[in-house]
């Protein structure tokens, strides 16, 4: 457990660290304002998911929070296959 604790760690934080950089060399006059968009966004994503999380596990424990992550990376792949490429 505490070796998929550091996996998921180390995937967030690479997520996270991309998708700045991403954002930041998209137009650099506003690194500022599209960098606290990014946050802010980011943070909003994380408390959504949090609430949907625990509403899931409430209602059908790690089944339930496990068919809504896969929803998500499902979801994820969909909208990266039919998105025009950057």
């Amino acid at each position: 457990m505490g070796a998929g604790a550091v996996l998921l760690d180390i995937g967030v934080v690479g997520d996270h660290n991309l998708g700045r950089r991403v954002i930041n060399l998209l137009q650099p006059e506003a690194l500022g304002r599209l960098n606290g968009l990014f946050v802010g966004l980011f943070f909003l994503g994380g408390a959504a998911g949090a609430a949907t999380v625990g509403i899931a596990w409430a209602w059908g424990g790690w089944i339930a929070v496990c068919l809504i992550g896969a929803a998500c990376g499902i979801a994820a792949l969909l909208v990266d296959w039919t998105g025009e490429a950057m």
